[in-house]
């Protein structure tokens, strides 16, 4: 998988999880949320959806998604938020090896995709499918 993010590299920090078990339509919501925030504060509004306080705002995928208390559809994703927001501290950590300062990274590029899925057997009739997704984060330091 290549990065589709397609703007300057200099100053920026990558990071990418492949095929983690979690659905890609709650990821990829959840990837939309956390675009064009400072990492820090993408990490801890990713705390309060994991927490249940702040819920992830649907935009796409909300066919028969309830209205939370803003009154957009939404949710609370908690294995998606957790899973970007190891990818955005991988990112971080990246930046801290390229001798970047961490204190303000912003994410230009955070997005998701699904990579495959896969037929468990449970049983002589039934079986579960698990969706497996492939998730990346560009970081890039702001000049100030």
């Amino acid at each position: 998988m290549t990065y589709s993010y397609q703007g300057p590299m200099e100053n920026t920090a990558k990071a990418k999880k492949r095929r983690e078990a979690v659905s890609p339509k709650k990821t990829m919501e959840t990837c939309r949320a956390v675009k064009d925030m400072k990492a820090e504060k993408a990490i801890e509004y990713l705390d309060k959806v994991i927490k249940g306080e702040k819920h992830v705002p649907y935009t796409v995928h909300k066919k028969k998604t309830p209205h939370q208390k803003k009154g957009t559809p939404g949710g609370y994703p908690e294995k998606s938020a957790r899973k970007v927001k190891e990818t955005i501290q991988s990112a971080l950590k990246n930046a801290e090896q390229e001798g970047l300062n961490t204190e303000n990274m912003k994410i230009v590029h955070s997005a998701a995709k699904k990579t495959g899925s896969v037929r468990k057997p449970r049983g002589k009739l039934r079986s579960k499918s698990t969706n497996y997704t492939d998730i990346e984060i560009i970081l890039k330091q702001k000049n100030t």
